[in-house]
């Protein structure tokens, strides 16, 4: 199974472009950050410029604004799938996500705000999604200088695809699924010289899903996007945890001068479940 952005890449038990190796993990982001440049060019059409980002993303100006997925079948065959933020409402995706804290509070509609971006956002106008869809196919063309034509599924392809649905995807064992690792979600504070700070967290294994601080301090809302974006889908590990910050520390200085970097590396050890 391969998603747009909760899997980076998946393929055949044994044989796929991730093994489960820090190269095989290697292979599957190079060649995202390779069939990205389709989507790049498209964006490009635009006057936006897209960068592929961390594990998966596409960001512009330092926000997502598309994820990425890639899947390699058992014969050798590729799939590259991208998902294309061209309008997103916020307070929908995290009642639909079932974002587990107990009230999504306008402070954390913010700072997923300040993360994320989309093509109607960063132009300030309606663009139509038919015109975007049609970008992005002539920016596949021209990164990969090929020639692309209008096509349609054939009747046995048509007729496949109805028989997954059925004996698959429409089934509850597909849309009731759970991940094999167990989501833990938890909060801590700590005290700073500034003021308390707050931190809301769900873990998967030993990896940090998702970061969202809060709290008595001051700091712009793109350099706290940029802390809590740094940590999504992070190690656990303090000391990983403290190299990544120092990283981000580095580029943001001042604006985060209010956000002690000590203090937030050591509130995860108070998380009751790490």
């Amino acid at each position: 199974m391969s998603t747009g952005t909760g899997v980076a890449a998946v393929g055949p038990a044994g044989g796929g472009i991730n093994d489960g190796t820090m190269a095989g993990y290697g292979r599957a982001r190079s060649l995202m950050a390779h069939f990205s440049q389709g989507v790049v060019r498209g964006l490009e059409a635009y006057g936006l410029q897209g960068v592929f980002a961390r594990k998966n993303d596409l960001e512009v100006g330092g926000r997502k604004i598309a994820g990425l997925g890639i899947h390699c079948t058992a014969t050798g065959g590729l799939l590259f799938h991208c998902s294309l933020l061209v309008d997103l409402d916020i307070p929908f995706m995290l009642e639909v996500l079932n974002t587990p804290f107990e009230k999504i509070s306008d402070k954390q509609i913010r700072s997923v705000s300040a993360r994320i971006t989309t093509v109607r956002r960063e132009l300030g106008a309606q663009v139509a999604l038919a015109g975007v869809r049609e970008a992005v196919a002539e920016g596949f063309a021209a990164a990969f200088g090929a020639r692309l034509s209008p096509g349609r599924l054939s009747d046995d392809e048509q007729r496949d695809v109805q028989a997954l649905v059925q004996s698959k995807y429409s089934r509850d064992e597909w849309i009731f699924q759970r991940a094999r690792v167990s989501d833990s979600d938890g909060f801590a504070g700590v005290k700073s010289p500034y003021g308390l700070i707050t931190a809301r967290v769900t873990t998967a294994g030993e990896q940090l899903k998702a970061v969202y601080l809060e709290g008595d301090f001051f700091c712009s809302d793109r350099a706290l996007a940029a802390v809590e974006g740094s940590l999504r889908w992070h190690s656990t590990s303090p000391e990983r945890i403290h190299s990544t910050l120092v990283e981000v520390y580095g580029r943001f200085g001042e604006d985060l001068g209010a956000l002690p970097m000590e203090s937030l590396a050591n509130i995860h050890c108070s998380l009751p479940f790490i």
